[in-house]
């Protein structure tokens, strides 16, 4: 990563870390149906994101199950394409009597602000 690229991001890291947890606490877990409105809350996040950053074309792709979400940017013409995939549902919260906080929650660490879940292990 670049020495510019660091600076700006250290520079947002509260922003980073807030928004960040805004989309950690919803209850998202793709798997329980009681968790439906917590998915698309997850979903509707997403999108705004993606049209806030600027990327076009944003909109969910139906397959079957929990649609992915999909957004382009298409301003370096001629260059490598970049996809980047990951989820955006989160772990079931059982068993609850192990959590120190009420799940979904995304207490900060104390080490470099990162972000984690609170389980008591």
């Amino acid at each position: 990563m670049s020495e510019a690229v660091a600076k700006h991001l250290l520079s947002r890291k509260g922003e980073i870390l807030e928004r960040l947890s805004a989309l950690l606490r919803l209850p998202s877990v793709s798997t329980d149906p009681a968790y439906a409105p917590g998915m698309q809350a997850a979903r509707e996040f997403l999108l705004a994101r993606l049209r806030e950053i600027g990327l076009a074309d944003v909109r969910l792709l139906e397959a079957g199950g929990q649609p992915a979400i999909y957004g382009a940017w298409n301003g370096a013409p001629g260059r490598p394409t970049l996809i980047i995939y990951g989820h955006y549902d989160v772990q079931p919260p059982d068993p609850l009597d192990l959590w120190q906080t009420p799940p979904p929650s995304s207490p900060r660490s104390a080490m470099a602000g990162s972000m984690r879940a609170a389980p008591r292990m």
